[in-house]
């Protein structure tokens, strides 16, 4: 586990945001509800009291952590879906997420274990929000896809969208570690996957 920089190179960042990154790490490990401030403050090498002068509650950093890549994926999705429809948004969006992934592997953990603890912690409803309506943009995506023939007719979307949220969220464990794979080889494979796997013949 990562701990708060001393030397020069931290001096670069805030401590504020050195914790965050420790922190990330911390729920992804132990989840939202598992983890604690205890846990965060010995991962980051101090008092867990004085998490309190940089954040108000576990609650907070969380809400610090997801909201804005959350945010930015479900703006990028919505894009993408007003300007293209059928098979090529839906190889977009996957490839929009796992790019998100890859940059914020910790994040994507938390949100594709953690996510049935929202409703645990009201603060959080921000970021339980915004997911709620990126899902739905994954249901407009399909069901246009399957309207007009794109897709198969078949096509459960119900089965269809949590498959591809959670092959893109999942993708995280190839982002972390000495055996790195490349976004744009891990997207290749779950459109080839996902989307070869529904599209009309």
């Amino acid at each position: 586990m990562a701990r708060v920089s001393t030397d020069g190179e931290g001096a670069a960042r805030s401590r504020r945001d050195e914790i965050l990154e420790i922190a990330a790490e911390v729920f992804a490990e132990r989840g939202i509800k598992g983890a604690t401030v205890r846990d965060i403050g010995e991962a980051a090498g101090i008092l867990s009291g004085s998490l309190y002068h940089h954040f108000d509650s576990k609650e907070q950093i969380v809400l610090e952590l997801l909201m804005p890549s959350v945010q930015a994926n479900h703006d990028r999705l919505v894009a993408i879906a007003r300007e293209t429809t059928g098979v090529a948004a839906l190889a977009e969006m996957i490839r929009a997420t796992v790019d998100v992934t890859s940059r914020n592997p910790h994040r994507s953990m938390i949100l594709r274990n953690g996510a049935q603890a929202f409703a645990d912690f009201p603060s959080l409803a921000p970021v339980a929000d915004v997911l709620r309506s990126t899902i739905r943009v994954w249901f407009e995506v399909v069901d246009r896809g399957v309207k007009v023939g794109e897709l198969r007719a078949d096509v459960d979307a119900e089965i269809a969208v949590r498959a591809m949220l959670d092959g893109t969220l999942g993708a995280s464990r190839w982002f972390v570690g000495s055996k790195r794979l490349s976004p744009d080889h891990v997207a290749d494979m779950l459109i080839a996957l996902y989307v070869g796997g529904m599209r009309a013949d």
